[in-house]
């Protein structure tokens, strides 16, 4: 597994910051899936649908939820999706989805699970494309406490299974596997983080064959009481210049104050 760990102030904690976004537009599949792995509970919720507390004709393209589930107290601030993001001079992302100042606390120990997923994007050429998985965030919790990071894409429009719309917490199925022709961001079963402040990214090559998806999920195991602040964005970029973007885009991750700052919870 790869892992990557940063030790940073406070003050530089990271998100996203992105410049000149675009109105988002409506995906054919975009969805929010929240999982308490230890007990099986959980929420699936589409974007405009049951449990989206962003609904309406203003809320195409953002899904916000809070409340409890199993273990975990959770607020989604907003799970977004962009087709397409402007970013700064750096360049242009086609398409993204993007984990948006998500707060997790528990007062025991246990794993969370929390999945991003769209389909029907088709920003950008035919042909190679670069993924990208950008996050940050802090985690207060218990030593032996983690978060796991991983995104994907897939050049055939899949996504992995979730099940049917659940607006309150109650018995879900395993979600299921990524496809089989899905990219993945990082090997070795994604980019792990341990305590305290922690910020990385990763790039890989996928090939757009017109219309594609894209999924992220986000794995936070405590071994004790704690707390979990992030942002993850997925997003592709050109090829071959999308390699400058990402270093471009962490720099911007220094500046994003997270609104939610979480609090650390005594074990």
């Amino acid at each position: 597994m790869t892992r990557i760990r940063f030790r940073l102030p406070l003050a530089a904690l990271c998100g996203l910051v992105i410049c000149g976004m675009a109105p988002p537009a409506a995906r054919a599949t975009f969805r929010l899936t929240i999982q308490d792995v230890t007990t099986g509970q959980g929420v699936v919720i589409t974007d405009n649908g049951i449990g989206d507390n962003n609904s309406g004709p203003g809320g195409v393209g953002v899904i916000n939820f809070n409340g409890a589930v199993g273990g975990f107290f959770i607020n989604v601030t907003t799970g977004l999706s962009y087709p397409p993001i402007p970013i700064g001079a750096a360049g242009t992302a086609y398409s993204a989805i993007d984990l948006n100042s998500v707060n997790v606390n528990t007062s025991g120990s246990g794993q969370l699970l929390i999945s991003l997923e769209a389909d029907g994007f088709t920003g950008g050429p035919l042909g190679p494309m670069l993924l990208q998985s950008l996050f940050g965030g802090t985690l207060f919790g218990t030593s032996g406490s983690s978060v796991v990071f991983q995104s994907w894409a897939d050049p055939n429009n899949g996504l992995p299974v979730y099940g049917p719309d659940q607006a309150t917490s109650g018995v879900l199925s395993p979600p299921g596997a990524p496809p089989a022709s899905s990219v993945a961001v990082f090997g070795g079963g994604g980019a792990s983080v341990g305590n305290g402040a922690f910020m990385g990214s990763g790039t890989t090559g996928f090939v757009n064959t017109g219309t594609y998806s894209l999924f992220s999920s986000v794995l936070v195991s405590f071994a004790g009481p704690g707390s979990v602040s992030f942002d993850q964005t997925t997003l592709t970029t050109p090829a071959p210049a999308g390699f400058v973007l990402a270093g471009s885009a962490l720099g911007f991750l220094g500046l994003y104050r997270w609104r939610h700052r979480s609090r650390p919870v005594a074990a």
